[in-house]
């Protein structure tokens, strides 16, 4: 159990990093047209952050997905030490995702890549902390 908590947080931080990476290299646009065609075409991202303004704001945290990200893969070489703040890390991500929840019930269903990425990120936090809680602490 420990190895696949430990895998899968490996795999969320990695996953932040290189989509943190790619907005800051490629700009947000670009990395939402190339997600939306992993999942199979242009109806999952309709457009909307090729605006220069968008670009420079959302290059700006993606730097915090790389940190996030970098921390996390830090704190995984002791999950004794770090559980409790892997928890808070995985409580930032569930907050990311209630964010995007209020989004979409004031100003209506984004296009669904953000949708997917909204409840990935609503899910994904609680079933990770839930697992994660599940690996025994060792003495």
């Amino acid at each position: 159990m420990e190895g696949a908590v430990r895998l899968s947080l490996a795999a969320l931080a990695v996953l932040a990093m290189a989509v943190g990476a790619t907005i800051v290299v490629m700009g947000p646009d670009a990395t939402a047209r190339g997600l939306s065609a992993l999942l199979g075409g242009r109806s999952a991202y309709r457009g909307g952050l090729d605006h220069v303004n968008a670009g420079s704001e959302l290059r700006f945290y993606a730097v915090a997905w790389i940190a996030w990200g970098g921390v996390l893969i830090r704190m995984l070489r002791d999950l004794d030490r770090y559980r409790g703040a892997i928890l808070v890390m995985l409580a930032l991500l569930f907050a990311g995702g209630m964010a995007r929840l209020l989004g979409l019930l004031f100003d209506g269903p984004p296009d669904l890549l953000f949708q997917l990425l909204m409840w990935g990120a609503l899910f994904g936090p609680v079933i990770l902390g839930a697992l994660l809680m599940r690996v025994p602490q060792r003495a």
